[in-house]
This record gives structure tokens, sequence and C-alpha cells, in this order.
């Protein structure tokens, strides 16, 4: 889920997010996992505020600009 420079920092993304959710939720899903690039603290904190926990890391799993990135592995219980 990605959120214009412009809109960052307003709310816009936890939104989204927590609308995902309920979602998920309501449709039968146990489990919601994405991966966030390991600089981007801002996304971490978020999906953290929401119950999701870091589970792992993928190295060199996508490139951006060119440049391979490494990732945090991060995922939801609907227990």
């Amino acid at each position: 889920m990605y959120v214009l420079r412009a809109f960052r920092g307003h709310g816009a993304g936890r939104l989204a997010l927590q609308a995902l959710l309920e979602e998920a939720q309501r449709a039968g899903f146990w489990k919601l996992l994405s991966r966030i690039f390991m600089e981007n603290s801002a996304s971490r904190a978020l999906v953290g505020s929401l119950g999701f926990r870091e589970v792992g890391i993928y190295e060199r799993h996508a490139q951006l600009d060119g440049v391979w990135r490494d990732v945090v592995i991060v995922e939801k219980l609907f227990i």
C-alpha cells in the first residue's frame, strides 16, 4: 500500500490499513503478511502499532532504482 508523499503523516495509510484488516478478518483470513524496506521506519512503526510483528528478513528481495534491497517480513495473526 502506498500513500502519495503529500498525504503522508496525516493518517491516510492508517485508515486504509485498518479497513484492509477489518475486511480480511471479516472474510475469514487467519493471517496477513507483508514486506517493508528495512529503512522505512514510518511503515514499520505503523504496522507494529496495528498488531503486526516482524518475523524475518528477505535479503536482496527487491530492486529500487536499480539497487537490490532487503525487506523486513511482517505478519498479523487473527486469533
